[in-house]
């Protein structure tokens, strides 16, 4: 994007951003997860790249509407705790102590407008500009904006491949340091997701004691998002406040929008026993904070044990039913993909041996011709700094109508098939 500067002698021009505000809108327009098409105003535009879940939505909706009958607002005109009330946060740790098998004080916890500003205010809070944070790599491709946009902190990946199945090594994590370190980067923290996005897997318990040793041994804190802690539909999920509940190095970030549909709704949370962490985020969610009225409604909502309790598990069998046949249609068409999810949103398909060469240009160009002849957007996996080519992330509980899913795949192995051809 190019900013018109000012002369003296010109009176209609604009004046000029900041050069950081120029940088983040430049880097936003070259940033492939952005971008769209013509193709998504046409009729039979399908994006895999949003991770929503409308798995469960019409089950949401209904419930809601009975908190917003009982609800009349009376008291969402005033001003409030920018960390959230006292009456939501008792109903968001409530929730969170069932989903994350874990006992949560709601003292330790900030609520916000979203786990991205979370995520955002964390690193502002441990981190100084020039510093540098260790993200286990391939990772969320919206964390290229929420840890660097405006902090000044750089991101580190440690890297992990599919010939490992994606686990976590302490040699992967000690080469992530050293890189940081030789570059004159002092290494703050580590930032990742689990259940892993993009390829769904979860961590196991011995991963987690090893990343949480690396990080006693080198003084960092720890961000563990667990947003997708309700989205593991096999096997068990450990979270970090169960495994170290008095722990002050680990800080979990959540929220409501994968779980319950409500993405709209813009509702994260913090978990943290760390006292400054929380008294620095109480502070900067000023800028943030959650509406009183979305609060008092939540509030009411996540109150009704019974639907809770029925939604968790529902939702874990939609999605699971969701990936289930989501697979069965890669296998039929012929397409390679990440089979050892558990957990998420997503498929992490892979179309290596469809690249002409493993480098960033060619698939770029596989990603448009995705999403300009198949009318299909999905997500490159040089966004989420996957060290191989040749991968895409497909979010998948967007539409329910599987119709959908099967006829957007069947373009993409469609085109891909041609190319075969034509190789």
């Amino acid at each position: 994007m190019h900013v018109k500067a000012c002369s003296p002698s010109q009176n209609n021009c604009t004046p000029k951003l900041s050069v950081r505000c120029q940088e983040m809108l430049r880097l936003a327009q070259n940033n492939l997860y952005y971008r769209t098409a013509t193709s998504n105003k046409a009729d039979d535009f399908v994006d895999l790249g949003m991770a929503e879940n409308l798995l469960t939505q019409e089950l949401v909706h209904e419930r809601l509407e009975v908190s917003r009958q009982r609800y009349r607002g009376n008291e969402s005109s005033r001003y409030a705790e920018y960390r959230g009330q006292e009456t939501f946060r008792n109903a968001m740790a409530n929730y969170y102590s069932q989903v994350l098998a874990a006992e949560i004080d709601p003292e330790t916890m900030i609520a916000a407008a979203g786990a991205t500003p979370i995520v955002e205010m964390v690193v502002f809070a441990i981190a100084e500009p020039g510093d540098a944070i260790l993200v286990i790599a391939p990772w969320y491709p919206g964390f290229n904006t929420d840890v660097g946009a405006r902090t000044g902190v750089s991101m580190v990946p440690v890297q992990r491949t599919i010939e490992d199945r994606y686990q976590l090594t302490a040699e992967a994590l000690a080469r992530a340091k050293h890189e940081a370190s030789a570059a004159g980067k002092r290494v703050r923290g580590i930032l990742f997701s689990n259940p892993d996005n993009p390829t769904g897997r979860v961590y196991s318990q011995d991963e987690l004691l090893l990343l949480s040793n690396f990080a006693k041994d080198h003084d960092l804190h720890i961000l563990a998002d667990e947003i997708y802690a309700g989205t593991v539909y096999e096997g068990e999920f450990h979270s970090f406040l169960r495994l170290q509940p008095d722990s002050h190095h680990i800080h979990v970030i959540t929220g409501l929008s994968k779980d319950f549909c409500l993405a709209g709704y813009r509702v994260g949370c913090l978990i943290s026993n760390h006292e400054g962490i929380l008294q620095s985020l109480a502070k900067l969610c000023r800028f943030c904070s959650i509406s009183l009225d979305t609060q008092y409604l939540l509030a009411d909502f996540l109150s009704d044990a019974d639907f809770i309790k029925f939604h968790i598990s529902e939702n874990k069998r939609r999605i699971r039913s969701q990936h289930d046949f989501f697979a069965e249609t890669l296998r039929r068409l012929g397409l390679k993909f990440y089979s050892c999810s558990t957990g998420g949103l997503f498929v992490w398909l892979d179309f290596r041996q469809h690249l002409r060469d493993a480098t960033d240009e060619e698939e770029e160009r596989l990603f448009s011709m995705i999403l300009e002849d198949c009318h299909v957007r999905i997500t490159p996996g040089q966004c989420c700094r996957a060290v191989e080519r040749g991968f895409f992330r497909a979010c998948i509980t967007t539409y329910p109508d599987r119709a959908v899913l099967d006829g957007a795949m069947c373009r993409i192995a469609s085109t891909l098939n041609g190319l075969s051809t034509q190789g």
